[in-house]
């Protein structure tokens, strides 16, 4: 019996992500086969596909934990504290509220708290708290009122 003839196929993928301030996050895979020479081309687009596949969902992961936003604690002023602030002072602390808004959002819907129900105005999914439908000038309610199949 005649032995194939192997031959060893290595492919790579990076990708460099630009993350602002001149600094960047540089993502890499390598992998290698030894395979029978009349597969090698199978072989090395199969590499290829799956170096690609690892990095992207590396990048994805990396960018999306980049983008959650960070939770600070901070102790609400009084009024009398409020009215003597600086208007910078102010706006700081409204800054902070949005972005700790902004984190508890993503918190529970990655825990799946965020109820949505079906929009009849422009068929999107909106949260259940919401009472207009940004797409349309017209009230959405729950739903329910237009014969939604929503249950909440």
């Amino acid at each position: 019996m005649k032995k194939k003839q192997l031959v060893e196929v290595a492919r790579s993928f990076s990708y460099k992500l630009n993350v602002g301030n001149y600094e960047s996050r540089d993502f890499f895979c390598s992998q290698k086969a030894e395979v029978p020479i009349d597969e090698a081309d199978k072989a090395s687009e199969a590499l290829y596909q799956f170096c690609k596949d690892q990095v992207l969902k590396s990048v994805n992961s990396f960018k999306e934990e980049m983008n959650k936003p960070k939770f600070t604690k901070v102790r609400p002023p009084t009024v009398e504290e409020w009215e003597n602030m600086t208007h910078e002072e102010q706006e700081k602390l409204q800054a902070i509220k949005r972005e700790n808004n902004r984190a508890k959002y993503y918190e529970d819907k990655k825990l799946g708290k965020i109820k949505r129900y079906p929009c009849q105005v422009c068929n999107m999914d909106h949260p259940i708290t919401m009472k207009r439908c940004p797409e349309e000038d017209s009230v959405v309610g729950n739903g329910a009122e237009r014969g939604s199949k929503f249950e909440g």
